[in-house]
Order: C-alpha cells, then sequence, then structure tokens
C-alpha cells in the first residue's frame, strides 16, 4: 500500500541569484529522498566551494521541503573531500567522501567520490489511511534509520561563458541498508501490534543529477535536479513505504 498526500509550494524570490523555497506540505509515507549534493567541479589545490540551497521532493507531488549544504576542498593538484547535510521535514541525512579529480581539457574536469552516508527519517505525526481491503480507518507512525555506502562519478564544464557558467552531470550508485519501523493504531489510538513490522530489504540505489550554476567567479546561482531509483523501493517492495523519485533545488556556491 502507497502513501498520497496533496500539498502546494509556495516560491519567492530573495536577492538577485538566490531563490528559497518555502513550502506548505503534508508528510509522506517515503523514507528515501534524491539528495542534491554539490557537483564541485575542484579545480586545483586549495579550491573550496560552500554551498547552500533549498528544494522541494516529490512521489508523485511534493512531499518534503528540504535545506542542504556541501563543503568541498582540493586536497592535493589529484586528491579532493567532500561533507555533506541535509535536512527535512521529517528526515536527515550526512555524507563524506574523499575524491579524485582530473582536467580532460581547460574546461571539462572529472571526478569520482567513495564515501558513507548515514541517514534517519520519522513521521511528524501519526498518519491517517483507509484500508483497501477493509475500509477500515486507523492511523500510523514510522521512524528509522539508513546507512548508504556509495560511489560517485561527475562529468563537468566550468568556466563557461567567460567563466560565468558551470554545467555539470552526476551518478551516484550505492547500497541503501534500511531499519525504519511501522506502527498502526485503531481509531482510537489503541496500538496494533499485529501490523507492527520493520522494513530492513537492502535497496541498489542509482542516483543521477543535473546541474547548472551562472554568475561570477565568486558567487553563483545554482539550480539542481536529482533523480532516486531504488531496487526494491521503487518497484513496490516497501510495503507501506515508498523512495521519492525527484528533487529540485536551487541556492548560491560559494568559490574561494
Amino acid at each position: 500500500m502507497r502513501c498520497f498526500n496533496v500539498s502546494f509550494m509556495d516560491m519567492k524570490k530573495y536577492g538577485l541569484f538566490f531563490l528559497a523555497a518555502t513550502v506548505l506540505l503534508a508528510t509522506g509515507c517515503s523514507i528515501y529522498h534524491p539528495q542534491t549534493v554539490d557537483i564541485p567541479l575542484i579545480d586545483h589545490q586549495g579550491d573550496v566551494r560552500v554551498d547552500g540551497s533549498a528544494g522541494a521532493s516529490a512521489w508523485l507531488l511534493p512531499d518534503d521541503i528540504m535545506l542542504s549544504a556541501t563543503v568541498s576542498y582540493g586536497i592535493t593538484d589529484w586528491l579532493a573531500g567532500q561533507a555533506y547535510v541535509n535536512y527535512g521535514f521529517n528526515n536527515i541525512y550526512g555524507q563524506a567522501a574523499p575524491g579524485v579529480y582530473k582536467h580532460l581539457n581547460e574546461h571539462l574536469i572529472l571526478e569520482g567520490y567513495m564515501g558513507f552516508g548515514v541517514g534517519g527519517v520519522w513521521s511528524d505525526d501519526t498518519e491517517t489511511q483507509d484500508d483497501m481491503d477493509t475500509s477500515v480507518h486507523y492511523t500510523y507512525d514510522y521512524s528509522g534509520r539508513y546507512m548508504l555506502p556509495f560511489a560517485q562519478v561527475n562529468l563537468g564544464w566550468r568556466g563557461l561563458a567567460n567563466g560565468h557558467i558551470n554545467l555539470a552531470f552526476g551518478l551516484k550508485t550505492g547500497a541503501y541498508v534500511p531499519s525504519v519501523g511501522y506502527r498502526r493504531y485503531d481509531a482510537n489510538d489503541v496500538h496494533l501490534p499485529e501490523y507492527d513490522y520493520v522494513y530492513s530489504m537492502p535497496n541498489l540505489l542509482l542516483e543521477p543529477q543535473v546541474q547548472f550554476s551562472v554568475g561570477g567567479d565568486l558567487v553563483k546561482y545554482t539550480i539542481r535536479l536529482s533523480f532516486a531509483w531504488m531496487s526494491d523501493l521503487s518497484n513496490g517492495g516497501g510495503g507501506h513505504f515508498v523512495t521519492d523519485f525527484i528533487t529540485l533545488s536551487n541556492g548560491l556556491t560559494f568559490s574561494f
């Protein structure tokens, strides 16, 4: 059984190059959201990129707003490091990864990262649902955590149009390993333990991403579009749980 939530998003613009998303949303039963990690395209030793963004994720309709921050650093002329954190209305996630980078020509850069992430998910309150078989009204909640060892490859162009435009593509693959508990209550809020279960099926994760940045040498406005597919959740094997399919985010990226 899948949950379905109707929501809406109201976006307001702040400043010339910044768009912050403010959303009034109903939480869903998605236990993973496509992440919006910055694709840094590290250029040289000592290169520092700091990115902050806001975005909304969706399965069919938007069901969560997320705030994200990424810090990337060129440790040597080939070695890099990256840290990322994401917070949503009913989820939190963080990851860290060392990586390597290489200039293929003046503008084209190839990067590779291998790292580890951990996250948590929860329902903000008890959710309401009608049993599809019996039409019995009930409520439920859920909470849990997951681990995500991963590898990611990025390819992009930095400094196009006299340095004003960056364009990049990324592909993350990893093993999503959850432990998320589901609890059901009847119309009188009495716990029904016979419906309890813990979802712990490991999933293969594929997460492609496209990123576009425009601005000056020090600050650029960045838009990202990320997708997620999981071997079990995306094919209905998660029971009451699903994964969000898409996340759209925007924010500012600073280069030092």
